[in-house]
Formats: structure tokens, sequence, C-alpha cells
């Protein structure tokens, strides 16, 4: 190739890659999810996908304690559990987040700094083993947790950021908000959410909600299959799979970091939830006995481990306390931190079969068809009946 052809050669890469080295250096410069640096000429903000925010939190944020829940904790306070605790927490609980896609955070997270204690919900997604929710497909985060820092700007290379880039925008939608880590996406203070609370009239004045209109169907199904005899009987492989799912995707952790305290709470959801469990879908009673057990025994040979649950208490039985089947009031929240601060509420294998008895008792002697009727009466009034 002669000279002139090797300056034509030069000038077409330099065309194309300046731009592009460019296009980097300002994403990089901007950073919104502060994913390579602390803000830079902005105040700290936090954006509402914690999925793709914990990864810079990770990174550059001070705390050594965690709390890693789905929508069960965000109403968590990281500083009430620093203060209860010990340490410094930050909240870095993901909506609707199963245990696949919090192991890929939790990783992270313990492999970059030392962890003293992390408060993790036990949600009920080991029953089906979910890995990623649809609404925050996996690869359109995962890779920030991988061992390639080189390619975490793929976070930006989409309409949404490059456009934020664009018009050096520090709008809550591009840069997050202005807050910290202590809740960042509590839901406590919204009005769609609180205004549930109350009571079952209270569901009723809500019954366009989605929410309420899943809980009315599933208390329908259950109601309609207990009195056609259709209950669903236990499956073994549902159970296997249920601990299986848990060991891989929590376990696994647990005895990997042994320096790291392991907080794991059943979240207390209402009594009307377990009592479908156990009076309809019997095989999902049976996996999530199951998993008690498991973790029961696990926390005598595991000392780095604590496991805590509430069905055997009263409070669950209060629907005024929930805004659907699933979600708690704040006190909840607050009271689960107290209890592992205390070590109230712990399950181990010294309690763990009273526990059970008296969380299925609980369970089987709730008036779920009552419930079911009840609700009804009011999500679907008779032809010509006031809503």
């Amino acid at each position: 190739m002669d000279r002139r052809a090797r300056k034509l050669v030069l000038v077409l890469i330099l065309a194309t890659l300046g731009p592009v080295a460019l296009l980097f250096s300002a994403l990089f410069a901007y950073d919104p999810l502060a994913l390579f640096h602390e803000p830079w000429g902005r105040p700290g903000t936090v954006h509402k996908n914690l999925r793709l925010q914990a990864a810079g939190a990770i990174r550059h944020g001070d705390f050594d304690s965690a709390i890693l829940g789905t929508s069960i904790l965000e109403n968590s306070s990281a500083d009430e559990a620093s203060r209860i605790l010990g340490g410094k927490f930050v909240n870095l609980s993901i909506s609707a987040g199963d245990f696949f896609e919090r192991s890929l955070i939790l990783r992270h997270l313990l492999e970059r700094r030392p962890l003293r204690q992390v408060i993790y919900s036990l949600d009920f997604i080991y029953l089906n083993q979910r890995k990623g929710y649809w609404y925050y497909p996996l690869p359109t985060w995962d890779y920030l947790y991988d061992d390639n820092p080189f390619n975490d700007i793929r976070a930006y290379l989409n309409g949404h950021f490059l456009g934020c880039l664009a018009r050096g925008s520090r709008e809550p939608d591009c840069v997050g908000r202005e807050t910290d880590l202590d809740r960042p996406n509590a839901w406590m203070s919204d009005p769609e959410q609180t205004v549930r609370f109350g009571g079952l009239d209270a569901w009723c004045r809500a019954r366009d909600n989605f929410q309420i209109r899943d809980v009315h169907e599933k208390l329908s199904e259950a109601a309609a299959a207990i009195r056609a005899g259709a209950v669903q009987a236990a499956d073994p492989a549902q159970t296997a799979l249920a601990i299986d799912y848990v060991e891989r995707n929590l376990i696994t952790l647990v005895r990997e970091f042994p320096q790291t305290r392991f907080h794991l709470v059943f979240p207390p959801y209402s009594r009307a939830k377990f009592a479908i469990w156990h009076q309809y879908r019997q095989g999902d009673a049976a996996a999530h006995l199951a998993v008690i057990r498991y973790l029961a025994e696990l926390s005598s040979r595991l000392p780095n481990l604590q496991v805590s649950g509430f069905e055997d208490q009263d409070f669950l039985d209060d629907i005024a306390r929930y805004k659907d089947m699933d979600h708690f009031d704040p006190e909840i929240n607050t009271l689960i931190t107290r209890s592992v601060g205390q070590g109230a509420y712990r399950i181990t294998p010294m309690n763990v079969e009273h526990y059970i008895a008296e969380a299925t008792r609980r369970a089987m002697e709730y008036p779920l068809e009552d419930t079911a009727a009840r609700l009804a009466a009011c999500i679907e009034p008779p032809a010509g009946a006031a809503p």
C-alpha cells in the first residue's frame, strides 16, 4: 500500500473513531447512573430503576451493610437499620426482584467490599423459581454485574440516555431524584398506594386498582376450588425445585462469605395469602414449609445465617395493615428491623416444628371463603345494585 493510500485509510479511521470517542467521553462525563464516578457538578441522585442504579451505588457508596429485598422492603429505613443493628446500611431493594436477579447484585456487592450485614427478604418467588422480570429484561442490565467493566457503557447506548445527554438533562427521568439510599424507592407516601390501607372497605373503594382486582381473582378462584373439592395436591418436585432455587441463588453466597451476617426474613404477608396456599394451593404450602425447615436447619450449621418469620403472629389477620395480600404498612417494616436487631421471631431447629404447626393452624382456620365473598360483593355487585 503506497503512502497516499495509507493516509486515506488513516483519515477514514479517524473520521470513524473520532465521533465515537467523543460520544463515549461525553457519556463518561455525564454518567447519570454514577457507574464510572461520583456525580460531577450536580448533587447525588438515585434513579428509580435500582437494577441499573445499584451498580454505581456499590462502587461509590459509603456503607458497610445493605437491605436487599423487593417492594416488600422498599419502605424499610436503612438509617433505622444502622441505628438498631450498627454499621452503615443502604437500601438497594429492587421492585419485584427475584432471587436470581438479586444474586447478581449481591455477588457483585460482596466481591467488591466487605459487608458486615445483609437483610434479605425471602419472597415467595421460590415457589415458581423465576429468573428475570419481564418489565426489566435481564439483557438490559445484568452486564453491569459481570467482571467486564468496559461493557458498562451499554447502559447509556439507547435512545433514552442518549436523548438525556443531548439535552444535558438533570431531570429525574434522566439522572434520578435528589435523594439518598435510606429508602430511595419507598412507596409509603404515594396516595395511590396508601389509600388502600384501612381494611376491606378501603379495598372495596379501590376496586378498580389492578392489585385489588388480582386479590379478588385469587380469592375467588381459591374459594370456588375449595367448594368444588378441586384442591391442588402437594408436588414433591416443586418442593425440591424451591429448595434448590434458594440454595443456588442465595445460600451459596452465605457459604462463600462467612464474614457477612445474613438476616433472612420470610415476609409477613396477610393471612389470606397463606390461607390460599394451605387451603387450596397445597403444593405451594408444602414447598413453603419445606423451605422454612431447610433454612432453619441450615441456621444451626452456618453461624452467619439468621432466619426470621411471623406466621405465628396475630397482625397477619388484620387486613387494615395491608394494601393487598402482600404489601404491609411501614410500621411492620420497622417491626422487622427491630426484630432482627433483637433476635426476635427467629426460626431455629428447636422451634421450627412448633412454628410450622401454628402457622398451618392459623392459615387453615382463616375464613377464606367469607373474605372472598365479602370482597366479591363490592368488586362485582349484583346487577342494579349501587357500587
